[in-house]
C-alpha cells in the first residue's frame, strides 16, 4: 500500500482502512500493521471486526510506541488564589482524569492522598458527616469510595442529592457481589471542589466550564504538557459466535490513559 517508512501513513484509523480496502479485494490476505515510534492520540476506540482477521499490528517496541485515549488540552491559566490556577475549556469537558508531563494528578479528594496511607491511600470515618457537606457548595456528582464491611473488596457511590440536614443520597454500590454497608472507617471522598487544598490535585466544574489545579512545585503549568484522559476503549475487538474475529496478533505497544469505569452498570456474579 502507500504507506512505507520513508512515508507512512498519518494514522492508526488510516491504516485499519487501508487494511479493510485490501480485505475487501482478497480476503486472505495476510495485513501487517508496522507502527513507527511515537505517541498516537485516538479520537474514538480503533474497531477491529471479523473482516479484519489475520492481521498484525506491530510497534516498534513498549519504549518507543504508545497509543494513549488522552487529548491535548489547550489552558490559558489564571491565578484563583494565592495556590490554585484555574483555566477556561472550550469543549474539553469529557475527561475524568489529568495527566502533567507524564504524571497523573489527583483528583481533588479528602482525605488527601497518601502513598502510604493504607485503604484508599487515604481513609476517614467523616467523608460525608453532615458538617463537612454542608461546607461543600455543590457536591452533586462527588464520588464516595468504601471498603466493605468485612473489608471483602469494595464499592463506589455517586452523591446525587443533598438534603437540608447535610445527609446525602448515593447512587451506585453495586459493584461488589456480596452487598453490605460501608466499612465505618475506611471511606474516601472525590471531586468536591472544597476539598483541592493541596498540591497536586485538580477539579473540573463541568457547567462553568473551568479547569481548577494546585500545581506541584517542579510544575510550570504555562510549559506543562497536560493531557486530558478522554476515551474508555483504546481497541474493541468485536464479533459473534457465528462469525468471530480470527487471528488478531498485537504486540510491541504500549497502551496507556483510558477512562475509570467503577460506575459501569455491573451485574453479580453467580458465586
Amino acid at each position: 500500500n502507500k504507506g512505507t517508512q520513508e512515508a507512512p501513513l498519518s494514522s492508526l484509523d488510516l491504516a485499519l482502512e487501508k487494511a479493510k480496502n485490501i480485505k475487501y479485494k482478497n480476503q486472505d490476505s495476510q495485513i501487517i500493521i508496522n507502527v513507527m515510534a511515537g505517541e498516537y492520540r485516538l479520537k474514538s476506540p480503533l474497531k477491529i471486526t471479523p473482516d479484519l482477521g489475520r492481521i498484525k499490528i506491530i510497534g516498534e517496541g513498549l519504549e518507543k510506541v504508545t497509543v494513549k485515549g488522552s487529548a491535548l488540552l489547550n489552558l490559558n491559566w489564571e491565578n484563583h488564589n494565592d495556590n490554585i490556577w484555574i483555566s477556561k475549556l472550550a469543549g474539553e469537558m469529557n475527561f475524568d482524569q489529568i495527566y502533567i508531563n507524564g504524571r497523573q494528578q489527583i483528583l481533588a479528594r479528602y482525605p488527601n492522598y497518601d502513598e502510604n496511607g493504607g485503604h484508599w491511600q487515604g481513609h476517614s470515618s467523616d467523608v460525608i458527616a453532615s458538617e463537612r457537606v454542608k461546607s461543600w457548595k455543590n457536591p452533586i456528582g462527588a464520588f464516595v469510595h468504601a471498603m466493605h464491611r468485612g473489608e471483602w473488596g469494595g464499592f463506589h457511590y455517586e452523591i446525587s442529592k443533598v438534603n437540608e440536614d447535610g445527609t446525602v443520597e448515593l447512587e451506585g454500590g453495586h459493584q461488589n457481589n456480596r452487598p453490605s454497608e460501608m466499612h465505618s472507617t475506611y471511606r474516601m471522598v472525590e471531586n468536591v471542589l472544597e476539598e483541592l487544598d493541596s498540591p497536586g490535585e485538580w477539579y473540573l466544574d463541568k457547567e462553568k466550564k473551568q479547569l481548577y489545579y494546585w500545581p506541584k512545585q517542579d510544575i510550570d503549568i504555562h510549559n506543562a504538557l497536560i493531557e486530558g484522559v478522554k476515551l474508555k476503549h483504546l481497541i474493541e475487538i468485536s464479533g459473534s459466535e457465528n462469525n468471530p474475529v480470527r487471528n488478531v496478533d498485537i504486540s510491541g505497544i504500549k497502551f496507556e490513559h483510558t477512562q475509570r469505569t467503577f460506575m459501569e452498570p455491573y451485574e453479580p456474579l453467580l458465586r
